[in-house]
């Protein structure tokens, strides 16, 4: 994709105080559109976002419905709350393009989230 093109990033985070956190980082970076998760959106819907930015299990929940055929992110972002080597490890097997825990500064969130958008 190219840079120039909005990104549409949709934050989908358990935690209701975080993704609004996340929607507010992301908002301020050039070269993204945010909005939030609809929690009636089809996961596997014909207009997917160009990043998913998700806890664990949500992105997780994501990317089981690619299995079907469909991808509902073209780039995936995890920003879970903790994390151990095993979660991270599971992620990256099932699809996840990054992962970056939420106790980092709001400059690597958006540095994660601009490395993972650039992905095939």
């Amino acid at each position: 994709m190219p840079l120039n093109t909005p990104t549409m990033v949709v934050v989908a985070h358990e935690n209701a105080v975080i993704a609004a956190g996340l929607r507010c980082i992301l908002k301020t970076q050039p070269g993204f559109e945010v909005e939030a998760w609809d929690r009636d959106r089809r996961l596997g819907r014909e207009d997917p976002p160009d990043l998913l930015v998700a806890d664990h299990a949500t992105a997780l929940q994501w990317v089981g419905q690619d299995e079907g055929g469909c991808r509902s992110a073209r780039n995936i972002l995890v920003v879970p709350m903790g994390g151990d080597d095993a979660d991270v490890r599971r992620a990256f097997e099932l699809g996840i393009h990054g992962y970056v825990i939420l106790d980092c500064p709001a400059e690597e969130i958006a540095g994660a989230a601009r490395a993972v958008r650039t992905l095939p």
